[in-house]
């Protein structure tokens, strides 16, 4: 029968998984959000260059899953923790005009 080596250890990997791979769902949704608003801001302005953006619900999810794959995975890992402290520092200091810029929004 299978049997767990050391309980403690199960559970704060399980911990880990289940909370980086939320964040990073959260944080690829959020991109994706960001780069379609900047298509169509570029869309409003010039109408006749463009065509309309689309919103695919596909696309979504799949960012959210890329997120999700870059946050668990450890050897990504050392590219997302400066982003997160750069993310925690701006909502700490309530700097709104830096969470409109693409470092605090993209990914990676």
């Amino acid at each position: 029968m299978f049997t767990l080596p050391n309980k403690k250890i199960f559970y704060y990997r399980t911990i880990y998984i289940s909370c980086t791979s939320i964040l990073g769902f959260c944080r690829g949704t959020q991109d994706y959000k960001y780069t379609y608003n900047k298509k169509m801001d570029r869309y409003l302005k010039e109408k006749k260059c463009y065509e309309k953006p689309q919103f695919f619900y596909y696309n979504y999810f799949c960012y959210g899953f890329l997120g999700s794959l870059l946050y668990v995975n450890p050897f990504t890992l050392p590219w997302m923790i400066p982003k997160e402290l750069y993310r925690l520092e701006v909502d700490l200091r309530k700097l709104e005009d830096e969470k409109k810029t693409s470092y605090y929004n993209e990914i990676y």
